[in-house]
C-alpha cells in the first residue's frame, strides 16, 4: 500500500543549496522556463495506480534516459513547490527531515586532468560519412550524431556552484543527483511537452547558428527543411492522442546566450488521458534521435563510442491534472572525478560535417568558458 500520507505548509523563504546540502538521495531539481521550482528529496515505493493516491497539487518526477523504453517515477519524500513567490512544502508522514546530516563540503578548485573526445574527430568523421550514405540512398531522413567530451578531474568538482553557473532563466534547469558522486545537470532550451487543463503544448526545435548569424536560419534551406522534418514527424507522433492540432505557420527564433535556433511552436487538445503513452510516442524526438526514429537509436547504438544516458532524455513533473517535460539537453554528467559534457548536430542530406563539428563545440560553449577550456578540437 502507498504511504502517500504527507504534511503540507507554506514556506516564507527558502534556499535551494539548503535543500541539496542533505545527505539522502535521490535529489531532483526541475524548473520551468517561467521559473516554476520543484525540488524533491528521497524516494517513496508506488504502484502503478499512484496517481490516484497523491494529494491534489502534488507532483511527482518523471525521468527517462534516451535508449530507455519505460520511464521512471520518483516520488519524493519531500518536495518543494514555488511559484510566483508562493512555496509549498510538502512532507511525507514520519519523515525526519530537519535532522538529516548534511553532505561534506566541496573540496578545493578542481584541476583537469585529461580530456578525451568520445568519439574522436577522425571517428565521428567516419561515422558521418555512414550517416551520409544511408541519407544518400533514402534509409534515413534524418540522423543526429552527438559526442561526448570527458573530462578527468584531480577531484569532483562543486556541483551547486557548477549548477548556478550555468543556471538560465528562460530554460528549463534541472539537477538530478542518484548519489553525492553520481549527479546529472543542465540548463535546456527544449520543451517536449506541457500539459494545463486537457491542453498539450510541445514544439519542434531545430537548426542552430551562433546568436551572431542568426539572421541565416531564416532562409538557410538545410536548416529549413531539418526544421520541417522535426515538426512533421511531432505532429505525426501525437495524433493518436490528440484532436484539433494548431501549431505556427513559420518558425521563429529561440534564443539562448550563445546560441539561437529555429522554434515552431504546437498545440492540441488531449483526447485520452494516457500520458505514458504520450510520452513514449514523443520521446525520443527526431530533433534529439532521427527519422525513421527506431532504425536511427539502432545505428546510434551501434555506431556512436559513448553511452548517451540520460543525454537527450527527458526530465520532468507529473500530476493529476498537470504535466510538464523537458529534453535534456546542454547537460554534463559528473560521476566522483570525472565530468561528461554532451553536445548533438542534426545531419540531413545537404549537411556539410566540418560545419555540424562545430556546432557541437558551440553548444557546449558555456561549460567551456566556466572551466576555462578552449575548445577540444
Amino acid at each position: 500500500m502507498d504511504n502517500l500520507r504527507f504534511s503540507k505548509k507554506i514556506l516564507n523563504e527558502f534556499q535551494v543549496s539548503s535543500f541539496l546540502k542533505k545527505d539522502i538521495f535521490p535529489q531532483v531539481l526541475f524548473e520551468s522556463r517561467d521559473g516554476h521550482l520543484y525540488l524533491g528529496l528521497g524516494s517513496i515505493q508506488i504502484s502503478p495506480q499512484f496517481l490516484e493516491g497523491i494529494p491534489d497539487g502534488f507532483s511527482v518526477f518523471v525521468q527517462r534516459d534516451f535508449y530507455d523504453e519505460d520511464s521512471h517515477v520518483i516520488c519524493p519524500q519531500l518536495l518543494l513547490d514555488s511559484y510566483q513567490g508562493k512555496t509549498t512544502l510538502w512532507v511525507q508522514e514520519g519523515f525526519d527531515f530537519e535532522n538529516l546530516p548534511n553532505l561534506p563540503e566541496p573540496q578545493k578548485q578542481f584541476q583537469i586532468k585529461k580530456v578525451k573526445l568520445h568519439p574522436t574527430k577522425k571517428e565521428w568523421d567516419c561515422i558521418f560519412k555512414k550517416v551520409q550514405e544511408k541519407l544518400n540512398e533514402n534509409i534515413f531522413q534524418k540522423v543526429v550524431l552527438a559526442r561526448e567530451v570527458l573530462l578527468a578531474l584531480d577531484i569532483q568538482p562543486d556541483t551547486l556552484k557548477l549548477f548556478s553557473e550555468i543556471q538560465k532563466t528562460n530554460h528549463y534547469n534541472f539537477y538530478f543527483a542518484t548519489s553525492p558522486e553520481d549527479i546529472f545537470l543542465g540548463s535546456s532550451p527544449e520543451r517536449l511537452l506541457n500539459i494545463r487543463q486537457g491542453i498539450l503544448q510541445t514544439e519542434a526545435v531545430a537548426g542552430t547558428r551562433i546568436r551572431e548569424k542568426e539572421f541565416e536560419l531564416l532562409t538557410s534551406q538545410k536548416d529549413l527543411l531539418e526544421h520541417g522534418l522535426v515538426v512533421r514527424d511531432i505532429l505525426e507522433k501525437i495524433k493518436p492522442f490528440t484532436q484539433k492540432v494548431k501549431f505556427d505557420e513559420r518558425p521563429s527564433l529561440v534564443q539562448t546566450k550563445n546560441l539561437s535556433h529555429l522554434k515552431t511552436n504546437i498545440y492540441a487538445e488531449l483526447k485520452t488521458s494516457d500520458f505514458f503513452g504520450l510520452l513514449g510516442s514523443l520521446h525520443p524526438t527526431s530533433a534529439v534521435c532521427g527519422m525513421p526514429r527506431g532504425e536511427v537509436k539502432n545505428f546510434l547504438k551501434a555506431n556512436e563510442t559513448f553511452q548517451r544516458t540520460l543525454y537527450a532524455g527527458t526530465l520532468g513533473i507529473l500530476g493529476k491534472d498537470h504535466a510538464e517535460m523537458a529534453v535534456t539537453l546542454r547537460c554534463c554528467h559528473i560521476q566522483k572525478n570525472s565530468l561528461r559534457l554532451y553536445s548533438g548536430a542534426g545531419i540531413v542530406a545537404q549537411s556539410d560535417h566540418q560545419s555540424e563539428w562545430n556546432e557541437l563545440n558551440d553548444k557546449i560553449t558555456p561549460y567551456l568558458k566556466i572551466l576555462n577550456l578552449q575548445a577540444p578540437l
